[in-house]
């Protein structure tokens, strides 16, 4: 009865491992995708950690998304100096270079 315990815990054991394994690799992919490499462990943090590890990896930010917004602001302000330049010449009135500005920096409404 004793034998039939230990094996059955040590079963489970090897199972949890097993399990934990294939997580924290399935993690570590979601963090090179993030746009993160080796430098940060997710794997091991995954492994060792396990659901602080995970709660890691979720909470980092998205390297990729960041780069993407970071192109897309000097486009933005290209744009406003556009709708500046036509404000000065008499094109557009004062509303309409609001609206506009308001258009391309308005956080809540922000698709680009």
């Amino acid at each position: 009865m004793y034998r039939n315990i230990l094996f059955y815990s040590f079963l489970i054991l090897i199972i949890a491992i097993v399990l934990n394994y294939s997580v924290a690799r399935k993690f570590e992919k979601i963090a090179f995708k993030k746009g993160y490499r080796e430098d940060i462990h997710a794997f091991a943090m995954c492994f060792w950690l396990t659901l602080i590890g995970y709660l890691y990896v979720i909470a980092l930010p998205d390297l990729n998304l960041r780069k993407e917004i970071e192109k897309l602001q000097p486009m933005k302000i290209d744009e406003l100096k556009k709708h500046k330049d036509a404000l000065d010449l008499g094109v557009i009135t004062q509303e309409e270079f609001e609206a506009k500005k308001k258009e391309l920096f308005d956080t809540e409404n922000d698709d680009n």
